[in-house]
């Protein structure tokens, strides 16, 4: 028997393709453990808080979201919103980027109210201070797909729908 020793290099290297092949054919389970693997080995490196470490922590979340795991997902996506928030970072479109996939993640495992205050607090945590930020786009509309969900129909929800597309037109989407 041969002892086969992977360095952490090539664990790494190898597991971020892996977990995009196997998300893109809907094999979410060894998506979500290649994810594992590449998470667990930043880690171990010290990485924790990094860009890599972030964007390696973004594909677990988002394929545990796809795999139905709502609750790891949120629990994963609230992880990394927290990191970020300890760098100073509760303002920048990574976060927000971020916070949108807590915001699906609740409205798909069936909690669109929570969803719609999830997205409230991001707001609150990101203006905290005084701090006059515009909501980017895609986080307004996860909200208001929220809001859409929880079977809200109002005037404001329309007028967010109205300024979202208006926006989303004029950033050429």
């Amino acid at each position: 028997h041969k002892l086969r020793v992977v360095s952490s290099d090539l664990r790494v290297t190898c597991a971020e393709p892996a977990a995009r092949v196997a998300q893109a054919e809907g094999d979410f389970t060894t998506a979500v453990a290649q994810n594992r693997t590449l998470v667990a080995s930043l880690e171990e490196d010290g990485d924790n808080g990094s860009d890599s470490w972030v964007a390696a922590t973004y594909g677990l979340a988002t394929a545990l979201g796809m795999s139905t795991d709502y609750r790891s997902a949120l629990d994963v996506d609230r992880r990394i919103l927290a990191v970020l928030k300890t760098q100073g970072l509760k303002d920048t479109s990574t976060y927000f980027a971020i916070a949108s996939l807590g915001c699906a993640v609740l409205r798909s495992g069936g909690q669109p109210e929570a969803s719609v205050e999830f997205v409230a607090s991001t707001i609150a945590d990101a203006r905290g201070g005084g701090a006059d930020i515009d909501v980017p786009y895609f986080l307004v509309g996860c909200r208001d797909l929220s809001r859409i969900a929880a079977g809200e129909v109002s005037a404001d929800l329309e007028a967010s729908l109205k300024k979202n597309a208006q926006s989303i037109a004029s950033s050429g989407m």
